[in-house]
């Protein structure tokens, strides 16, 4: 087993599964479904830095306060 595999809070296994995620801006809300690695011992999440498909029009840019839409 590699450290990659591993949590690096509490040296727990890591497991491959899909978890809701919540963006925030203002007052807005939304909820996508992101693939993430997750420590099978305390929880941990792991996002993979790739933006997600539905997202990949906005880029990074709808994090930016400077952004305009």
């Amino acid at each position: 087993m590699t450290t990659a595999e591993l949590c690096a809070v509490c040296g727990g296994v890591l497991e491959t599964k899909t978890v809701e995620h919540l963006l925030k801006g203002g007052t807005n809300t939304a909820s996508i479904l992101v693939t993430a690695d997750v420590c099978s011992r305390c929880g941990e999440r792991y996002f993979n830095m790739e933006v997600p498909g539905p997202w990949k029009p906005f880029g990074t840019s709808c994090y930016s306060r400077n952004s305009r839409t």
